[in-house]
């Protein structure tokens, strides 16, 4: 039976390719991906700043096993930045595409203080629609969230899907003190996307009306984005037009070509206040090892202008 694709993966495809596939910025990187004897799989990475500074390490094991006749996942992350996270999730419970998760996610905040946080996540897909209700709260039980998603698979090729975001807050912050009345108040937001596959599975259109989850201002104002993806051959291309409230539009163009089964470059321009250019070759060594090297150049200097970042580069191995 097929699935409808939940609203985190409406505009996957476009979105990977524009934000993966780069070296982080003046970063080398390690990563390696393998499952042990008993099943386990584990990806690990390893990440410096080119001059040494700012060494991370992340662990993230995943095992998948059966209860009776429903599968269990449950999955974990350690960084050595104090961040734990785990989750166990059990699916086709009562009915076939159903799914119950708990959670647990340890780590730093904005004010650099270690909060605990945890919650449920309940699921259900079919061949029609996908909804998920996912609920945190603080160790404190300060805070209450709720997050609902509701995708809907119609007509063929065209998915509609809504996300609600309600958090209530008790008035107590994690260290006691009272919150403010803008903190206390209750905080509520909204977002959409219209997504649309080709009937060939070779490229798609994602029309999205939501907060950005990358910013930490205007967390209840949302932006308009149109994101269009297309594979031609063995070339993959993809453009996002962003319109933010109050602030300048900016357009991302991305190509990743396949020379062959070894080798392939992405490109990617950011058009906007800050204009640069990411340039990234990828070359698979051997069944074991792939490479890849990036630069990311800040345009405005390239044509004699100032502004912005400097020139960065990187550097990633994966091993298998």
């Amino acid at each position: 039976m097929s699935r409808t694709i939940p609203y985190a993966d409406l505009g996957k495809a476009p979105n990977d390719l524009i934000g993966k596939g780069f070296p982080a910025a003046s970063t080398i990187k390690l990563s390696h991906e393998g499952t042990v004897p008993f099943g386990v799989l584990f990806k690990n990475s390893l990440t410096s700043k080119i001059d040494g500074s700012r060494v991370g390490l992340t662990i993230e094991p995943e095992y998948k096993t059966k209860l009776g006749d429903n599968p269990v996942n449950i999955k974990g992350k350690w960084t050595s930045n104090d961040e734990l996270e785990a989750s166990c999730g059990v699916s086709d419970l009562v009915q076939n595409g159903t799914e119950l998760k708990g959670w647990f996610n340890r780590s730093r905040n904005d004010k650099k203080n270690i909060e605990v946080k945890g919650g449920l996540e309940l699921g259900f897909t079919n061949d029609t629609v996908n909804v998920k209700v996912k609920t945190e709260s603080p160790s404190d039980l300060s805070k209450h969230k709720i997050d609902a998603a509701v995708v809907a698979h119609y007509p063929q090729n065209i998915y509609w899907g809504v996300n609600l975001q309600y958090t209530h807050s008790a008035g107590k912050s994690a260290d006691g003190q009272s919150d403010s009345d803008e903190e206390r108040a209750p905080a509520g937001s909204w977002g959409g996307r219209l997504h649309y596959i080709q009937p060939d599975n070779k490229g798609s259109v994602t029309v999205a009306y939501e907060v950005d989850p990358k910013s930490k201002d205007n967390h209840n104002v949302q932006q308009l984005s149109f994101t269009w993806h297309q594979k031609y051959a063995d070339t993959n291309f993809a453009t996002s037009f962003v319109l933010p409230p109050g602030k300048n539009p900016y357009a991302v163009f991305v190509t990743d070509n396949k020379y062959d089964s070894r080798s392939s470059v992405k490109s990617k321009v950011t058009v906007g206040t800050e204009s640069r250019l990411a340039v990234a070759y990828t070359h698979v060594c051997n069944d074991y090892m792939t490479g890849t090297v990036g630069v990311d150049l800040n345009a405005n200097k390239l044509v004699g202008g100032s502004g912005g970042g400097d020139h960065a580069f990187g550097f990633e191995v994966k091993l298998k």
